[in-house]
């Protein structure tokens, strides 16, 4: 997927570096060419938030999009409606949010490196109906270490999980667990960018009957409150600003406070949409005329 490949692509740059202030950016929209509902963006040095609506074409139509970062936390909601009668261009909405902050793993000076796994909380659901379609995407870095990516579909079901499942369950239609990376080994005594990332899309087609589709991420892709946020050998500690203390998230979450992105975040967010769009045209060409009746599900 090209969301995916872009987003491996900018964390096999990510480096140790300097510690420098956390960063979040959202950004909501629609593929060019289809109908939509413009789109809004937002990358700053604070908590932030963007949502947008609309009907894009009119009548019973629906486009609505949320995407919010906050210290430790991503979240994002895709929903796309149409009424009966509809037989244009297959249209949706996608959104992006990421947080990126320093990470360091504390210890004696004399370890210099160590084997460290992160717990992730992850939760959320997925439904359509008729041919239309919803997915989620994460994504998880750890300079010096490496990444992992999630993609699923309301229908689809797991199209990829690099995460194990320490609790609960991830499915197609509801998710609520508890993941855990693979073992990084990283440097010690050193900031290490850390990336979360998460995509919702929601899609519908042409077929002239009813469809909708939701993509509700809302409370998240996020670094969990009441354990700790790494799994580290003892003698180690994890601590990033004031939000990341010995091992563990403090403090509450934040609203995201609703400027602009570049275009390069906005098609990370456009990619799971023009999949779902792609499928819908298939879909399309395989579909009987309208007096045929409805197309089956794909």
């Amino acid at each position: 997927m090209n969301k995916l490949a872009l987003l491996i692509l900018l964390a096999g740059t990510a480096v140790a570096a300097p510690a420098a202030a956390a960063t979040f950016a959202v950004s909501i929209g629609s593929p060019v060419g289809t109908p939509s509902c413009g789109n809004a963006s937002a990358n700053e040095g604070a908590p932030t938030g963007r949502s947008l609506t609309c009907a894009p074409i009119g009548g019973a139509s629906l486009l609505d999009g949320s995407a919010a970062a906050t210290f430790g936390y991503v979240g994002g909601t895709s929903s796309a409606a149409v009424g009966s009668g509809y037989f244009g261009t297959a249209f949706g909405i996608g959104t992006q949010s990421t947080f990126t902050d320093f990470v360091t793993f504390t210890s004696d000076p004399s370890i210099t490196s160590v084997a460290v796994a992160a717990n992730l909380a992850f939760s959320g659901a997925m439904n359509s109906t008729g041919a239309a379609s919803a997915s989620v995407d994460l994504f998880y870095s750890l300079a010096g270490g490496g990444s992992l990516v999630f993609s699923g579909g309301d229908d689809s079901g797991i199209i990829r999980n690099d995460f194990s499942i320490v609790q609960g369950a991830v499915s197609g239609a509801l998710t609520d667990a508890l993941l855990r990376t693979h073992f990084f080994v990283v440097p010690t005594n050193t900031p290490l960018l850390m990336t979360l990332s998460l995509g919702t899309g929601a899609g519908v087609g042409g077929s002239g009957s009813p469809e909708s589709a939701t993509s509700q991420f809302s409370n998240s892709f996020e670094v969990p409150f009441g354990i700790d946020a790494f799994v580290l050998p003892d003698g180690v500690t994890a601590n990033a600003g004031d939000w990341l203390v010995n091992n563990r998230r403090v403090g509450g979450p934040t609203e995201g406070i609703p400027e602009p992105a570049t275009w390069a975040m906005m098609l990370l967010g456009f990619g799971a949409v023009g999949h779902l769009l792609r499928r819908r045209a298939q879909l399309s060409c395989a579909r009987p005329s309208p007096a045929g009746g409805a197309s089956p599900r794909g």
